[in-house]
Order: structure tokens, then sequence, then C-alpha cells
């Protein structure tokens, strides 16, 4: 969870699965993107457990998110079912 003041401005949820971490969820309040906060929510995820790869799906439709990702350096590998992107860092 990212906070500042009390305020909760973005937070992260994740599980491991067959050797990687699957962030299941991450969302950032939208008066405060394009401040760094999700690079620290992911690297908060990294640091779990370091050197483990992380994937994540992104809805077709949201393409701020989607190059936001290929931004930190996730990379596209596919469509799951025609609406979300899987997208994975090593």
């Amino acid at each position: 969870m990212y906070e500042k003041e009390g305020k909760v401005l973005g937070y992260v949820s994740f599980q491991f699965n067959a050797g990687k971490i699957c962030i299941e969820e991450i969302a950032v309040d939208s008066s405060h993107r394009k401040k760094g906060i999700m690079t620290d929510l992911i690297q908060e995820v990294e640091s779990v457990n370091p050197g483990m790869g992380l994937v994540l799906n992104v809805a077709e439709s949201n393409n701020p998110a989607y190059h936001a990702f290929l931004r930190y350096g996730f990379k596209d590998t596919g469509m799951t079912n025609g609406q979300y992107r899987m997208m994975s860092k090593d």
C-alpha cells in the first residue's frame, strides 16, 4: 500500500503461482498518477522475492496502464481471453 499523510494513494495485491509473482490488482488514485507511485508499488512487490519474475493481466482497453507497464520493463506476451493482455517481467 502507498500512503501519504494518512491517505491511501495506491495499492497492489499479488500471489505466488508457478514460480512467478502474479500481480492480481494494482491501482493508483487518478489525481496522483504519473508521480512514480506505480513504480514504487512494483518495486515493493519485487523486493518480497528478488529475482522472481512478475506476471499480470491488463485490460485491452486500458492503454495508459498498458504503456506504463511497458515503460517499466514488462513485455506483452499475448491475449488471455480476448479482453486482457498478459504481460511479464523477468
